[in-house]
């Protein structure tokens, strides 16, 4: 009698253990289907958030859970639980710089998600970008013109590069300048990684003048640039050409922008032991050569190859050589030289 309840007692406790560790067995179809669009909602989070660490480590970057729901009545005994208990949807996340912060949720592109599973990496970043732009936003505002004045800096940008600036903050508009042709130069504001181009609404916000704006970011430019002027050798490599000449470019580390100063000249000039301007090709602010205004032999020499690259440039900095002499940038109005043919003349006929 003794080992029949003992039976008894072992089958009723396998009975509870089953019951209580195997729920999963008794979720609907429905409720699996929707544990797998939470998971995969939490996956297109933790993507996001991996972006976002990896591009903009001036931002902090952390889950915003939601709260848990209150927990679903107990059922009586004898009676089984029919209800769904809710599940919060972990989809946002918390931006936060210098006091400022901002949550960002990806529901919003979840359908769209799914729909191109394959393409979920550039989805998620072009959603992020416009979000970033909100949030760079409102910390630029929040700070101020005082404590933004030393991040103010100027970048080169073609013109198709300004209109698609432009595109992402209508009906406001960003400082840009026309320099030579299609370049043009964009008052930003630069911390790490972020480059955010300032717009009319954020100088009103700081209640400040385009004037003063452009003032600091040209000031900065003259700061940042002090050590390699007094140093060209550290601001420029030189390509010599034999007895054609030699060409010019800036090294990695040191800002485009900076032809933008008549001293880039003089540098150039005592670096080079010569007093000629400079005629410069742009075809993008990395990758800009230049050459001394007079050396005629080497600028016909390199002008076709010049040619040849803007054709197959799909967004040039300039479509025409610039000129940088002592006052400023403008159209170097280079004309190649015309070589007389080397034919034989036709002896006329008698």
């Amino acid at each position: 009698m003794s080992l029949v309840i003992v039976s008894g007692a072992l089958v009723a406790g396998c009975s509870d253990n089953d019951q209580n560790s195997n729920v999963q067995v008794f979720k609907t179809a429905r409720q699996l289907v929707e544990d797998r669009r939470l998971k995969q909602v939490e996956s297109h989070r933790d993507l996001a958030m991996s972006i976002l660490r990896s591009t903009r480590s001036d931002i902090t970057v952390t889950p915003k859970n939601d709260p848990a729901p209150a927990t679903a009545p107990t059922a009586s005994a004898g009676q089984a639980t029919t209800a769904p208990v809710a599940v919060p949807i972990n989809s946002k996340i918390l931006l936060q710089a210098d006091g400022q912060s901002m949550v960002v949720d990806l529901l919003p592109v979840e359908q769209e998600l799914e729909m191109h599973a394959n393409q979920e990496r550039t989805i998620v970043k072009q959603y992020l970008d416009k979000q970033l732009r909100l949030f760079d936003t409102q910390w630029a505002v929040a700070m101020g013109f005082d404590r933004s004045k030393p991040m103010l800096a100027y970048e080169l940008a073609s013109v198709t590069t300004v209109g698609e600036l432009e595109k992402g903050i209508l009906p406001n508009h960003l400082f840009a300048t026309q320099i030579v042709g299609d370049m043009h130069k964009i008052v930003m504001i630069q911390r790490g990684e972020l480059k955010l181009p300032v717009t009319d609404a954020v100088a009103k916000a700081w209640h400040t003048t385009r004037e003063d704006i452009e003032s600091a970011a040209m000031a900065n430019l003259k700061t940042g640039a002090q050590s390699v002027l007094a140093a060209p050798e550290l601001m420029i490599d030189t390509l010599p050409y034999g007895s054609a000449g030699r060409t010019g470019t800036l090294k990695s580390n040191v800002d485009p922008a900076i032809i933008l100063l008549p001293e880039f000249l003089k540098a150039v000039q005592a670096h080079w032991m010569m007093q000629d301007n400079l005629v410069i090709e742009a075809l993008a602010p990395a990758a800009l050569v230049f050459v001394e205004e007079h050396n005629q032999v080497l600028l016909d020499r390199l002008y076709p190859q010049w040619k040849g690259q803007l054709v197959r440039a799909t967004n040039p900095l300039c479509r025409e050589l610039i000129l940088r002499d002592d006052l400023k940038l403008g159209y170097a109005n280079f004309k190649p030289t015309t070589k007389p043919s080397t034919a034989p003349a036709t002896k006329p006929r008698t």
